[in-house]
This record gives C-alpha cells, structure tokens and sequence, in this order.
C-alpha cells in the first residue's frame, strides 16, 4: 500500500475509558470485512481498516479493552465503529482529547525514527542513478523507517501480511502535533541511579527486536515508564499460552522444573545484618534482583547453556531494562515492601514475554535466585558479569547501551555480602507470600484459568495457541 487515508473520528472519555468512534463509508470497507485491525501500546493507538488508517498519540496510558466489540453500527452508507480502552490509571483525565490530530508518535520518536533511517539509509537523498535505483533506495530507506517506527512501539497495526500501512510523507505531515512527554532541555536521566542523559538509542541504529519499552527515557517522566512496562504487560498477557503451558501436554515444562542449575552452597551465617533503606541502596538491591531472576529463568529454560537470544530474553524479564523502568515502587520504603514489588513484577515478565509461561516454572526461577543471593556477594557478582557478557555478546548496539547504562554502574557498587543476605532473607519471606492474585489480579485471573484448562483437558479439548 502506497499509504493511507484517514477516517472520520471522536474521542470521547468518562472517568475510566477513552471511547474512539471511528465512521468509514460502507462501500470502502465492505467488500474487505468489517474488523479493523487496533493496537495501543501504552500512549500510541492505532485503527486500521483498508484503505483507512487512524493513529494516534494519546494524553495519556491506556491499553486495549475488547476489539472484538468494536462493530458499533451500519447507517446512513456508513459503517461505525467505538473502540473502548481502559485507562492505565483510572480516574485520570486526559486533557485536549477532543483536539487530538492524527500523529504515528510523539514528536520526539518520530524526530529520532526520521533521523535514524536518514542516517543509515540516506533517506530522501538523490542516489545519483536511475530511476529504478533511486525508487530501490527509497523502498529499502521506508522499509527501515517501518523497522523503526515499530521499534518505537508501533508494532500491531498490521496487515494480513504483517506490514503496516505507513506512508512516509503522512508522517512527516502526522507529527506536528506536541508531545506532552516532552521534557525540558536537560531531559530526563535514565539507567542506574538516573545517571545517564542523552539519546538511548545509538545514533544511527534502530531497535529492530522491539527491546525498548520506553524507547525515548529522556522525554518520559519515571512514573510514564512505569505505566508503560504495566501497559506492556497487560497486552502480552495471553490467557491460551498460558493455558497451554499449564497443561504442558509433552512435558517440557516438567523437564525444566527437574533442572538442578550450578550454584555454589550457601555462604549465609546465622544472623542477617541490617541494610541501609537510603533510595540508593534500595535502586541497587532491586535491580539486583531483577537481573539474577531473568539470569536465573534464561539458566533453567536453557539448561545452563546460553543461547543467541539470552541477552533479548534477560533484558525482557527486567522491567527495569526494557521500560527505564525504576526497579521499586515509589510507595515501596522498606526492603520488604521492595522485594514484593520487585518479585510480582518479575512474576508478571515471566507470565507475559518469554516462549515459556508457567507459575511453577516462575517459582522456580524465584527459587534459584534465592540460592544465589545466599551463595553470597562473590557468586551474585560472578552473575552479573555474567549477564553483562550475554547483553553484549551479540553485538546489539540496543543490548550493549543497555550493559552500559545499568550493569557496568552496577557491577561498580554492587551489594555486599550482608546486604545480599539481608536481601536473600527478604526474598525467602516475600516469596512465601506471593500469590497468583497478587501476581494477575481480577484481569489474569489465574486460579480460573488453570482450572479452566483443566476442565478443557478433561472434555479432549485443548489447542489453546
């Protein structure tokens, strides 16, 4: 598709849901079906229905309600549609809904995505040759700013075929609309201890593998890239994987729970010592135990031998690497208020981004982190050189910044060996204490998903995938 034409829309909104009425003549879309394609991830929304294509940039998070009920009405030539999505944070008001234009991205990610296709494919400069090498050029350059523009969180406005209906003039044109994630001059830090400033993003380079969450940290406020890696998981939350997985029909998962991984005996004295609770400290224990969770789930689902896809899987399984995320919540003021949030955090990554979802399996990941943080600060510190290693070893120029902006600082002030016992102790209690509730609420309901699956099983029904 050469581009797209936009439809008649309104935005409307009550305290807990943005309604998007879109109107499209019936003799366009009739004769190719009536579902639209939608996405949103976190601020970005998209509608598409050929030959008509809506984005959006929201005021705000909001993640999808239920597509299936978009069909809304058919009259007057017209076919109606009302998509419903639910407000990330309820009771927010998203200001100048009713001024909202059609934008791909926020100002920034756009500016970035143009800039980096210009840059590595000379996008919109004369080739100097033919005609057929020039329009050759242009494709490969449109493609690679398609590349980028999912890399940015565009990634579900698909067609049959998988390619979005993107246009690159209607973008430049969709992007003059302001961004209201956009920081002051300095931005916003990011990485460890928020000690980085700048792009994330290497000049020149696009997140191809849709690493990044939050790909612009330095124009997103922390509690922004907090809704954002929520919002992220919520739409990946897949009740038939999980179902699937539940019922583990060829015994794969049950071959993974029996993995003894390497890790040396406890070195834990009797008594714990006492951690200091400043921010710091804190940040540090948090992330340490979000990156020996997602090492630890890489370790058992791969044996012990890592693979090309390791570092992706590890950065994924950190909230706090692929959002920007802070690695505790800012009601969390107590180390045990810290590792709960920490350990549901890393539950719901577990149930929601990798090939294998299983609340055992996710126990048992819990489990070996526990025996490295008792092995003591030498073990876990052997850990996070480790993951530094299989962020880089792939020579992703996006899992490289990653290693640089949180594991090298890191490593630098890593905990020592009262703190990783203190913080062992924390995670022996906390995850005596984690629930299926906790961990998916009302949304996931787990506890009536596994018994559904059972029941399922039990009637010879199954192909949840």
């Amino acid at each position: 598709m050469d581009g797209f034409e936009i439809p008649d829309f309104q935005v409307s909104q009550d305290d807990n849901h943005v309604y998007v009425d879109v109107s499209c003549p019936n003799g366009d879309v009739g004769a190719r079906g009536a579902t639209p394609n939608v996405a949103v991830e976190g601020r970005i929304f998209g509608f598409h229905l050929e030959p008509y294509y809506l984005p959006l940039v929201l005021p705000g998070a909001a993640i999808l309600s239920n597509v299936d009920d978009a069909v809304h009405s058919s009259h007057d030539g017209r076919r109606h549609y009302r998509v419903t999505l639910n407000k990330l944070q309820p009771g927010e008001r998203f200001e100048g809904l009713d001024q909202l234009q059609p934008q791909l991205l926020p100002e920034d990610q756009m500016k970035q995505a143009l800039a980096d296709a210009e840059q590595s494919k000379g996008f919109f400069q004369p080739t100097g040759g033919d005609a057929s090498s020039t329009r050759a050029m242009d494709d490969a350059a449109k493609s690679l700013l398609q590349q980028a523009l999912r890399s940015q969180g565009l990634t579900a406005v698909n067609d049959e075929d998988g390619e979005a209906a993107i246009d690159a003039s209607a973008m430049q044109a969709g992007s003059a609309a302001p961004s209201s994630a956009t920081a002051g001059a300095q931005g916003h830090g990011f990485g460890f201890r928020s000690s980085f400033r700048g792009s994330l993003i290497p000049a020149g380079c696009a997140d191809t593998r849709n690493i990044l969450e939050v790909p612009n940290p330095e124009a997103v406020e922390l509690a922004q890239r907090e809704q954002a890696a929520l919002a992220f998981e919520e739409q990946h939350w897949d009740e038939g994987i999980y179902m699937d997985n539940f019922l583990d029909i060829d015994g794969e998962l049950a071959h993974l729970l029996r993995f003894q991984p390497s890790i040396p005996a406890s070195t834990a004295s009797g008594t714990s010592s006492l951690v200091d609770d400043s921010h710091h400290v804190m940040e540090a224990l948090a992330l340490t135990l979000q990156l020996l969770f997602a090492y630890s789930y890489d370790e058992r689902t791969n044996e012990g031998d890592p693979t090309v896809e390791s570092g992706w899987t590890i950065a994924k399984l950190s909230h706090s690497l692929a959002a920007s995320a802070p690695p505790r919540t800012t009601s969390a003021t107590t180390l045990e208020s810290v590792v709960s949030a920490t350990l549901i955090g890393c539950a719901r990554r577990a149930l929601t981004v990798p090939l294998y979802r299983h609340w055992n399996l996710t126990l048992a990941c819990i489990h070996d982190t526990l025996l490295r943080l008792e092995a003591g600060a030498t073990h876990v510190k052997h850990c996070l050189h480790q993951i530094a290693e299989r962020l880089e070893e792939g020579e992703d120029p996006i899992l490289c910044r990653l290693s640089e902006v949180w594991l090298t600082p890191l490593l630098a002030e890593m905990p020592d060996d009262g703190e990783s016992r203190r913080l062992a102790a924390c995670v022996r209690l906390q995850a005596g204490e984690l629930t299926k509730d906790k961990v998916g609420g009302e949304r996931w309901d787990l506890e009536v998903v596994e018994q559904a699956a059972r029941e399922a099983y039990d009637e010879g029904e199954g192909g949840f995938v």
